[in-house]
Parts: structure tokens; sequence; C-alpha cells
């Protein structure tokens, strides 16, 4: 992700970010499902999209931190 997405994840709510995270989870299995059938043969989408799963996993418990030190 670039800063500016990275920035808008931080603007975003713990709701949006927990379903957001449930959307990337599901991308990522039906990938993995792809690419085990042979209709995918991009591995770096998998790679691109735990990495983004792994920021956005990141921001969440960071905000629920926040939330629970406030």
């Amino acid at each position: 992700m670039k800063k500016k997405e990275l920035e808008q994840l931080r603007q975003k709510s713990v709701e949006e970010l927990v379903s957001q995270s449930e959307d990337m989870k599901k991308q990522i299995s039906l990938d993995y499902m792809k690419i085990r059938v042979g209709q995918e043969k991009n591995l770096k989408l998998v790679k691109n999209a735990k990495k983004n799963l792994a920021q956005t996993l990141t921001v969440l418990s960071q905000k629920q931190k926040e939330g629970v030190t406030k």
C-alpha cells in the first residue's frame, strides 16, 4: 500500500476495517483456489493481498488499543 492508502485506512472506523479485513481474507482464499486449479498463474496477487491484509490488521489493532487506553 502507498502512504495515501495507509492514511485513508487510518481514517476509517473499526467496523469498516473489520469488514474490509474479512473481505480481504475471502479474496485471498479465492486467489489460492484459482492458483490450485490453474486459472491464475500470477503468485504475486496473493503476496500483495496478504501484505495489504497485514497492514489493515495492524491499523485495526492500533485503533482498538487506542480505544482501550482512552
